[in-house]
């Protein structure tokens, strides 16, 4: 187990991180909407503004304030982490590809199957003109 001074400066470290992932500090609340608004987009996974608040210490927190599993996990992954424990090892070559990576994919499968249905559509108002021709 990691000592409360360890995990403070890893915590440090993250925001850091996802500030340069953002290209900007994050210190308003327009700026958390924007980091918000960013994670959802990218892993669609959510993390409530109040919670990053709490974690950037806009807003006050008890002593001792330690994010659950879960947003330190999206958090690490949105800055290219496989999880936590990853972020703490520094091992980001073991990230595994994102939901941004899959959605590229799909977004990728979707156009290759929105062209063909183009395609198919143009031959099957092709063929109704030939029917037509003939009558």
């Amino acid at each position: 187990m990691k000592k409360s001074a360890d995990i403070s400066k890893f915590n440090l470290r993250l925001r850091k991180e996802v500030e340069e992932r953002m290209g900007a500090h994050v210190n308003t609340p327009k700026d958390f909407v924007r980091l918000h608004d960013m994670v959802f987009s990218e892993l669609h996974v959510g993390i409530s503004i109040s919670t990053l608040k709490r974690y950037w210490g806009y807003v006050s927190a008890p002593a001792h304030y330690q994010p659950n599993l879960f947003t330190l996990n999206t958090l690490t992954h949105f800055v290219g982490y496989r999880d936590w424990e990853a972020f703490i090892a520094g091992d980001k070559k073991k990230a595994t590809p994102g939901k941004t990576e899959r959605r590229k994919k799909m977004e990728a499968a979707l156009s290759r199957i929105e062209s063909q249905m183009t395609r198919l559509g143009e031959e099957v108002a092709m063929l109704h003109r030939l029917l037509h021709e003939d009558e």
